[in-house]
């Protein structure tokens, strides 16, 4: 019988500098941005941004942000640095970034100042330096991002710079956590689940995964999916990890896509197929290599 693929902490990713758009009609949006509003500047460039869409203009994206930036509008700054960072829109650029989030934290955003403790932590754009990356996500911290916590706390975790000291690391995932941000809750799922920090309490562990889910954790779906195959904390369910997995394969996640071609393969949860068993294995090679091709190489 082939076995799961079971993910562990998440990868730290670079968070997202764009919000949602305020409730307000595109029309109306528009009209204030062609007028020089640089707060809806930023917004429009908010409708035509979308990293893993084709109905999205990131070019167009790319032009809003410029004009609301150029007004000095941070968050745009922070925006067009991501784009430079993951290569959206533009040719990938490490420094150009590095530039962009540099201009925003400046200005006093908290994500950008977390993008730059991301940076000097991986070395994208900068010499590696963990002392400078604590530094920063110290200060977006203190500035209200939800993601810098969780970073910090992965570099306890990892003893980065740092002494490691997993329930310090655990403390401050959980501060991420209660702020409603799906990477951590996953962690802290799984921290709960394996004792990381913190003693073993599968039904924390389970809530936690739920929450990351809700908020759009992929991982969390895979997470979750696992305890209800294996029976961990929960009563054994192979069609509740079937449609677990299946969220969290549809929402991208290659590890769920390994898990369904299995539960297909050997017929758990749903009738056996090979073919679909085949076409789930080539999706997660697939979004395997794509992450690996996407990810900036540090220096």
């Amino acid at each position: 019988m082939k076995k799961l693929s079971f993910a562990f902490i998440s990868a730290l990713l670079v968070a997202s500098c764009t919000s949602h758009i305020q409730m307000e009609s595109v029309s109306s949006t528009l009209d204030k941005a062609n007028a020089g509003d640089a707060c809806a500047q930023y917004r429009a460039g908010n409708m035509y941004f979308g990293e893993n869409s084709s109905e999205k203009d990131n070019q167009t994206a790319l032009d809003w942000y410029t004009k609301s930036a150029d007004q000095g509008n941070a968050k745009a700054q922070c925006s067009i640095g991501y784009m430079h960072l993951k290569g959206i829109g533009v040719k990938q650029d490490s420094a150009q970034a590095m530039t962009w989030f540099t201009k925003a934290a400046e200005g006093g955003d908290a994500e950008a100042q977390n993008n730059i403790g991301v940076m000097y932590r991986d070395g994208l754009g900068v010499k590696q330096d963990f002392a400078k990356a604590i530094e920063w996500f110290t200060k977006a911290g203190d500035n209200g991002s939800a993601a810098a916590p969780y970073n910090l706390g992965c570099m306890y975790y990892a003893g980065q710079g740092v002494e490691k000291l997993l329930p310090t690391g655990f403390a401050l995932k959980m501060k991420s956590a209660q702020m409603k941000y799906a990477p951590a809750q996953n962690d802290v799922g799984y921290c709960y689940q394996n004792m990381l920090g913190v003693d073993q309490n599968l039904k924390q562990a389970q809530r936690w995964y739920r929450l990351a889910a809700y908020h759009g954790s992929a991982e969390a779906y895979n997470n979750l999916g696992a305890m209800y195959y294996k029976g961990e904390g929960v009563d054994q369910s192979f069609c509740w990890a079937f449609d677990l997995f299946k969220k969290g394969a549809e929402m991208g996640n290659a590890d769920c896509c390994r898990n369904l071609a299995t539960m297909y393969e050997n017929g758990q949860g749903v009738e056996k197929n090979a073919e679909e068993a085949q076409k789930w294995k080539a999706k997660a090679d697939e979004l395997s290599k794509k992450c690996a091709k996407a990810c900036p190489k540090a220096k």
